[in-house]
């Protein structure tokens, strides 16, 4: 995950060892992994909206509603997504959060069928269990290597106008 400033947050991943077709991918509360995934709390919902598709706005989604992960006939997945309503900085940020796949895509709550004269009464179990999870934190970003002389006794500010020269 990454974001520039005034910018959504991309999400960029790779997954292998999937069941092929949809999984639902969300943000949780907590980045609390000491339980497994069952420590992770609720979907995150910092203003109380409800279940929603991860293409709604903040009236009819939850910000842990985010875009589900594809996976191919031969268990892998690559996941790209931009974000509207997540955020890595600020009270809502989802920094030290968790995100976390489950084992089937998301209904929304939506599939369920009442009994009729003809059918019996036909549900869905939603998106099922969870099958990964990790928490969203900082990683150190690799810093590209300057080819230059810095003599020991310069200044750091003229050290750096002198590599930023090169």
């Amino acid at each position: 995950m990454t974001q520039d400033a005034d910018d959504l947050v991309s999400y960029n991943g790779e997954f292998s060892a999937m069941q092929p077709g949809l999984h639902a991918l969300r943000v949780h509360e907590f980045g609390d992994l000491e339980n497994g995934c069952k420590s992770t709390g609720e979907i995150y919902n910092p203003f109380g909206s409800p279940h929603g598709h991860s293409h709604n706005d903040i009236n009819t989604r939850r910000v842990g509603d985010i875009e589900h992960i594809q996976a191919r006939f031969d268990t892998n997945a690559e996941y790209k997504c931009r974000d509207s309503l997540t955020t890595m900085w600020g009270v809502n940020s989802i920094l030290g959060r968790s995100l976390v796949i489950y084992e089937r895509e998301d209904d929304f709550d939506q599939t369920e069928h009442a009994p009729t004269d003809v059918r019996e009464e036909r549900k869905r179990e939603g998106k099922g269990e969870a099958i990964a999870c990790c928490v969203i934190g900082l990683a150190k970003q690799e810093k590209e290597p300057v080819d230059a002389i810095i003599n020991v006794g310069k200044t750091a500010a003229t050290a750096t106008k002198s590599a930023q020269k090169l």
